[in-house]
């Protein structure tokens, strides 16, 4: 099964551009999967969009023909173009201003002046070293390089084209990266990924929709808690006012709704008021409970009153 990083170097690998473009997506191809030597140029993926598309534009930029190599990975393959012909090896170098004794590489800014040119750099960088991850799993999207003036070079390009990235250290290499689902899906839509960022889209929706249903869910769960502990505070009241024989003593209006609490100690306010007569609406119920309560702790107050009254007799 395609995984959604090969699917998204799948769709990057048909773009379609011009000239100066297809040259410049092979050039960050090679820069970033390529093995530079000074009398050949060897290339290894394990995307077969990378491997195709590198064949195609060796062919039509240059008119060389690669050897090709495919060895068993896992579930996968691992691709090796090799260019071993000096002479068309030095061809590719003198178009990029490739210098394979050089202690480091960099990115030719020439080659990637133009606006167009960036974003076919783009491409080419991500054939050559990028991954996405799946956005059901999370989201991330990362260039592996093997060399630090490569990786800052990188860096900077996608600062300029408006996407500052964050870099660090993995193993041997460097890795600028995003985490940001908004970088990510603005990325993938500048190399022409649509099917990816509307896939990317379509889960950020589900998990927005999921997390508010999870949200709202975790609010009715703690509003009938509070409306439970509310219930059995009232309930505990009334049972106290009867059994001190003082139910009859409260006005009509709080006694209809004390005896409606102690015959549906599980509904809540709203339900309760609907079935006094006349009906009446949570908040003039919970001013009546507040009431009853008044009315019930009139009593204790009276026979501390008493009780301190004897106590100085």
């Amino acid at each position: 099964m395609t995984s959604f990083g090969q699917a998204v170097k799948g769709e990057i690998a048909q773009v379609t551009s011009g000239p100066c473009c297809r040259r410049v997506q092979l050039y960050a191809l090679l820069l970033t999967a390529g093995r530079l030597e000074p009398d050949a140029l060897t290339l290894r993926t394990e995307s077969d969009a990378a491997r195709a598309y590198a064949e195609a534009a060796l062919n039509d930029c240059f008119g060389i023909r690669p050897q090709l190599k495919s060895a068993d990975k896992g579930d996968g393959h691992i691709y090796t173009l090799r260019v071993s012909d000096a002479d068309a090896a030095r061809r590719i170098y003198a178009a990029y201003g490739f210098d394979p004794h050089a202690p480091f590489i960099r990115i030719n800014g020439k080659l990637t002046a133009k606006d167009c040119c960036k974003t076919a750099f783009l491409r080419g960088m991500f054939l050559g070293c990028g991954t996405v991850t799946d956005p059901g799993k999370g989201y991330g999207l990362e260039f592996d390089c093997r060399r630090f003036h490569l990786a800052r070079d990188m860096a900077l390009l996608l600062a300029e084209l408006g996407y500052p990235p964050k870099t660090g250290r993995r193993g041997g290499g460097y890795v600028v990266y995003y985490r940001d689902s908004g970088a990510i899906e603005d990325l993938l839509g500048i190399m022409g990924a649509t099917r990816a960022v509307f896939k990317l889209m379509d889960v950020k929706i589900e998990k927005d929709i999921r997390n508010n249903v999870n949200r709202q869910n975790n609010c009715d769960v703690a509003n009938a808690g509070k409306q439970a502990a509310a219930a059995a505070v009232q309930l505990k009241t009334v049972t106290e006012l009867e059994s001190q024989g003082r139910l009859a003593a409260l006005p009509p209006e709080l006694r209809q709704l004390a005896l409606l609490r102690m015959q549906y100690p599980e509904l809540t306010l709203t339900e309760l008021g609907g079935l006094c007569e006349p009906p009446i609406g949570k908040s003039t119920a919970q001013r009546r409970f507040a009431r009853i309560r008044e009315f019930s702790q009139q009593r204790h107050r009276e026979c501390k009153g008493k009780d301190k009254d004897q106590a100085n007799d």
